[in-house]
């Protein structure tokens, strides 16, 4: 479980620097790192992009589900709640 909970970690990681090199202006062409970043970035976030469209009638008026950072926020918080839910019940 520790190795699931570390990897889970990590895309919440990758999520966020991906949120953050857009909010401040990085290219993505700026380096390999950022290249990978925005990457993985991208491909993290995609499940939460097709919720956010599939619930889109549903959704608060404030939340925009084709906001970008609605989408990074809303994809980091899934992964944060799988991680959590991954160390209840444990030793």
């Amino acid at each position: 479980m520790s190795l699931l909970r570390t990897v889970l970690a990590l895309v919440v990681l990758i999520i966020v620097a991906h949120a953050a090199l857009v909010f401040t202006g990085i290219e993505r062409s700026t380096n390999a790192l950022t290249e990978g970043i925005y990457g993985l970035g991208v491909l993290f976030e995609s499940p939460a992009a097709f919720v956010l469209q599939a619930l889109g009638g549903s959704l608060p008026a404030w939340f925009d589900p084709a906001n970008f950072y609605s989408v990074a926020l809303a994809a980091a918080a899934g992964y944060l709640v799988l991680y959590l839910l991954l160390g209840l019940g444990g030793d």
